[in-house]
């Protein structure tokens, strides 16, 4: 399990465990851990748990800082330290992976992709509780609630349920993206063959899009409409 080493001005404030599958850092009461200064936005930044990663994703009007320099994403590795107004924070965990090399233009790595679709697959077994990024547990944040209904006969032909922190669309090899479920909303981060992969018949882009009700979503030759609850 990953831990986190907090210091303020050189000194020790706290310890915390990243055990929950979206860890909330910001200003706000209720998030897993609150930072008590103005620099630091209410949700300022989540480290989300994927397979055997956890992602850092800022969130904040302020940035967040990994080992000097300001991100976006980044896929945490043992001993990174994260920068937020003035807290140091220290990510301990020695799972993480060493050797991941990612692309700005790639959200994850191949391994993490190959155990979601794997994750995906197993979906339709009824009798079966899917572990890992299944169900939100995450305190003082709720993640929305939505589901992708096929529109041509490529896809299932039954809706499917945006239960999971990151859910895989299209072919590994050919046409995929990821929608990432997060508190302000679902996003299409696409990951291969990007000039196949469309939202209301235009183009993305290497670009991650924000969706929106009814929103038609277009991955080489699966077509979806965006449903949400």
């Amino acid at each position: 399990m990953a831990k986190l080493i907090v210091t303020r001005d050189g000194t020790v404030v706290g310890h915390f465990f990243v055990d929950q599958d979206a860890f909330v850092i910001g200003r706000q009461p209720g998030c897993n851990l609150v930072l008590d200064e103005g620099a630091v936005s209410k949700q300022h930044a989540v480290i989300v748990s994927v397979a055997n990663d956890q992602i850092l994703e800022d969130q904040s009007t302020n940035g967040t800082l990994v080992n000097g320099t300001q991100v976006e994403k980044h896929i945490l590795q043992n001993n990174d330290l994260i920068q937020i107004g003035s807290y140091v924070i220290k990510y301990m965990n020695q799972r993480a992976a060493r050797e991941m090399d990612f692309d700005q233009t790639m959200l994850l790595s191949k391994d993490v992709l190959d155990a979601e679709m794997e994750r995906a697959a197993a979906v339709d077994k009824p009798a079966e509780k899917q572990p890992g990024v299944s169900e939100a547990r995450i305190t003082g944040v709720k993640l929305p609630e939505g589901e992708l209904r096929p529109l041509n006969g490529v896809a299932s032909a039954r809706s499917v349920q945006l239960t999971r922190v990151i859910h895989p669309v299209g072919l590994p090899e050919k046409c995929y993206a990821v929608i990432l479920r997060r508190p302000h909303g679902f996003h299409l981060q696409p990951v291969v063959g990007s000039r196949a992969i469309k939202v209301n018949g235009q183009g993305v882009g290497d670009s991650q899009v924000l969706l929106n009700q009814g929103d038609e979503i277009a991955v080489g030759a699966e077509i979806y409409t965006l449903n949400l609850r």
